[in-house]
């Protein structure tokens, strides 16, 4: 038993030296790959083969639902950025606009002959 303990404590003894991973290590990884992703996209591949593909490559270790939470998150971004602010399109001139006029009903019991058939 004695050597199962000094494996055990040499094996924590070398995790102890390590940096453990982070999200924020896992977001780097995905923010290294995007470009990657968004060419896969394009090409009309699946996100969870693009996942499999990275994964199996060791570009990226993370799970498949992290993996899906970033790139949403990472969608969110890009589309904040590269739309326009609403202040700042064009607002519709308004001299041409004319007010319509609000149509009514009016009921006339006494048909009028010329308008008719």
């Amino acid at each position: 038993m004695s050597s199962k303990k000094e494996g055990l404590a040499a094996w924590y003894a070398k995790q102890a030296d390590k940096k453990p991973k982070t999200r924020a290590y896992a977001w780097l990884q995905f923010l290294a790959v995007t470009d990657q992703i968004s060419a896969e996209l394009s090409e009309g591949h699946s996100l969870k083969l693009i996942h499999r593909y990275l994964t199996d490559l060791g570009k990226i270790n993370f799970h498949y639902d992290t993996f899906l939470r970033y790139q949403k998150r990472y969608q969110a971004q890009h589309s904040k950025t590269n739309t326009l602010p609403v202040q700042q399109q064009a607002p519709a001139p308004i001299n041409n606009i004319q007010p319509e006029k609000k149509k009514t009903f009016n009921y006339n019991p006494i048909p009028d002959i010329s308008k008719l058939v």
